[in-house]
């Protein structure tokens, strides 16, 4: 699975909702490749902590952590950052997502 591709669609299709919302379709994706992030070198060797997701994400949405993700990329000073963003932050973006459809049960 080339993972940089799976990025892009995911991308675009969230720019093509508008980037309101996280399409049923975009968290498709997203839990789709959540095992290929974790497996990744950079997710692993991101630390316990990161992880389990810094204090500062725990109270963000799931889009709020997917639109932190989006500005990351934008800004990122090189293309390893850009490429590294998600890897990490898809994971953790999918147990928000968990939790949310936990809690409208």
């Amino acid at each position: 699975m080339d993972i940089d591709n799976k990025i892009t669609d995911i991308l675009e299709e969230y720019v093509s909702c508008g980037d309101k919302y996280i399409s049923d379709r975009c968290k498709d994706m997203l839990f789709e490749l959540e095992p290929v992030c974790r497996e990744t070198s950079i997710f692993k060797n991101a630390g316990r902590d990161f992880q389990e997701a810094p204090e500062f994400l725990k109270c963000k949405t799931s889009l709020e952590l997917f639109r932190h993700m989006c500005l990351k990329i934008a800004n990122a000073p090189t293309w390893l950052h850009a490429a590294g963003t998600p890897r990490l932050m898809i994971p953790l973006i999918c147990e928000r997502l968990r939790q949310e459809e936990k809690e409208q049960l």
